[in-house]
């Protein structure tokens, strides 16, 4: 049972986040209808939870099991050995959450043996990459329309001209911008509020919960950035392009983190931009 119950809080924390942890009575249900644990199991698992030792190895994964067991034995009124036991199937659980993989059916002493012989993963360090990468998302997506519109606009295409005409409606009369310049505002512009959004859509859920399927729905959410600032640019001009790369690579990009593995679905619209021109 042991090993059903560390599959059950892996595929409870990959539906619902870390955050299930704060809300045991929800993660009661979520773990019974994952498995069926013995009361006396399920009762240890939500009682480590609630004594907030869960909360700490969220941010301390490597910590010593057998020091926690103790002040939860007597938070908890377990008894310290069931406390420790407790402890060690979350750590379990949450090294295989924060490695993005569901753990292998097994024994716990066979499931930590193979832990302690692979390598430990750094939260921080994937933190902070998974982070990255979503904000260069953004950057890049936010970016591209000015680029691209530019040299379109050398290129006498029709669309890009047009485009054109619209940001330059919106700035003051008698505007005449450079192919540079357009590129060099409008790029500015939207990749800055692709950045920001991207960051900040990221925040909430994705950036305690980096594992792969998140980080790439970051990413797919970052690149709505393109669309936020080319659609800004042509309603409001260049404080359009920051606007609504800003707020829109927001909004998706969060979506996305909740979506998950439907956050492909997101991925149609931006694709479309480098497929479509090419039969039209």
């Amino acid at each position: 049972m042991t090993a059903d119950l560390v599959q059950a809080i892996y595929y409870t924390l990959d539906e619902y986040g870390e955050e299930v942890v704060s809300i045991p009575d929800s993660l009661k249900l979520v773990i019974a209808r994952h498995c069926k644990p013995s009361p006396d199991e399920l009762q240890a698992i939500i009682a480590a939870a609630k004594s907030g030792a869960v909360e700490d190895l969220l941010q301390r994964p490597n910590a010593d099991v057998n020091e926690m067991s103790g002040p939860v034995a007597q938070k908890t009124g377990l008894p310290q050995h069931t406390a420790r036991w407790a402890l060690e199937i979350w750590q379990v659980a949450l090294h295989y959450f924060f490695l993005g993989e569901p753990p292998p059916s097994a024994s716990l002493e066979e499931l930590r043996s193979w832990l302690d012989e692979k390598p430990r993963v750094d939260p921080l360090r994937l933190t902070v990459t998974a982070y990255i990468l979503v904000a260069l998302a953004g950057t890049i997506a936010g970016m591209l329309p000015g680029i691209l519109v530019a040299e379109g606009y050398q290129r006498q295409h029709p669309q890009a001209m047009r485009v054109w005409q619209y940001v330059e409606r919106h700035e003051p009369p008698g505007t005449r911008l450079t192919p540079q310049q357009f590129a060099g505002w409008i790029g500015t512009l939207g990749g800055f509020g692709g950045l920001v959004g991207a960051a900040l859509g990221w925040l909430p859920r994705g950036f305690h919960n980096p594992h792969g399927v998140r980080i790439l729905a970051g990413i797919i959410g970052a690149m709505w950035a393109f669309d936020g600032a080319l659609f800004g640019a042509v309603g409001f001009g260049m404080i359009g392009a920051l606007c609504g790369s800003l707020v829109v690579a927001t909004v998706v990009t969060y979506l996305a983190t909740l979506l998950g593995p439907f956050a492909v679905l997101l991925f149609l619209k931006p694709l479309a931009w480098f497929v479509l021109p090419h039969f039209t």
